[in-house]
């Protein structure tokens, strides 16, 4: 056999090994039911979820338009539906707090004196429709919304079911469940920017941990169809069922300006090392003056 004859069988052999090789297997058909359960569990269980009245999430924020800036943030989350987020800026910091039924946000105005606004109702009606504690596929789950399985789908590369949601509220959405691990990796919904105008909003979860028996992302990257910036949360500690007094979601009072930010001690369970303190600690008050006998 000649030396171009025995690579042109070489060749074949080659060729006909890899026409042979079985390709890759499709995930198998689901129906929405299926799915649920199957989120549920890979979560960490129906059970523990119901469970969890409470939740405060610690870390820092991060911006693509300038991703060297990172800012320390507290969540803190109540059902069924109460939340309050903070972030600490250089110049004060900024809240946003919803208690189930109205909504305020206060920010720096850059002299000194934080202002107070109410909610608009396009702030509203998202915040309606937000997941708190649960994730979306358990949250629309919960509320008897008709699910679908709409197809298959690739998303950063991982082959995901994608789930359609729908309340009678009109209130919906698209979300792909990584087919092999079936945690959430994208959830999609209808938002109005601030100029009212109709857009969708993305958000991709992604490197899931564990927290005493419960899985969530430690990366949560939020964008929208109609602006080239995402913001990102970057999770560094979780608290499962801390106590979390109602005051802490009614209208923020107005006060003077202080020096420091926040202080994120969630009391939770580290996702890594622990964020550093925004604040200082507060020397100790001095001792209290000796109190005068009674006669």
């Amino acid at each position: 056999m000649t030396r171009p004859l025995a690579w042109l069988l070489v060749a074949n052999l080659a060729f006909a090994a890899h026409a042979e090789a079985p390709a890759p297997a499709e995930p198998p058909k689901l129906s929405a039911t299926e799915i649920v359960a199957r989120n549920a569990k890979a979560r960490g269980g129906d059970d523990a979820w119901r469970k969890t009245g409470t939740m405060v999430w610690s870390g820092h924020t991060e911006s693509s338009t300038n991703p060297e800036r990172k800012l320390p943030f507290l969540l803190e989350l109540k059902r069924p539906d109460r939340t309050r987020f903070e972030i600490a800026t250089g110049s004060g910091r900024s809240l946003r707090i919803y208690d189930g039924t109205n909504g305020w946000k206060m920010r720096p105005d850059g002299r000194g004196v934080p202002t107070v606004e109410d909610y608009t109702a396009e702030e509203l009606d998202f915040a309606r429709g937000a997941q708190v504690i649960d994730g979306p596929l358990m949250y629309y789950a919960a509320r008897h919304a008709t699910l679908k399985v709409a197809g298959l789908a690739t998303v950063e590369g991982n082959d995901a079911y994608v789930v359609t949601a729908h309340l009678p509220s009109g209130d919906g959405g698209h979300i792909w469940v990584d087919a092999k691990t079936f945690l959430e990796i994208r959830f999609d919904r209808d938002v109005r920017t601030h100029a009212g105008r109709a857009a969708t909003g993305s958000v991709f979860y992604r490197d899931y941990r564990d927290f005493k028996g419960l899985k969530l992302p430690v990366v949560i990257e939020t964008g929208s169809d109609v602006a080239k910036a995402s913001n990102k949360l970057v999770i560094e500690k979780v608290a499962i069922n801390p106590s979390i007094d109602d005051k802490a979601f009614e209208k923020p009072p107005i006060l003077p300006k202080h020096r420091g930010g926040i202080v994120v001690d969630t009391r939770g369970v580290a996702a890594g090392p622990p964020a550093p303190q925004t604040r200082p600690p507060q020397p100790a008050p001095p001792p209290a003056p000796p109190s005068t006998p009674q006669q």
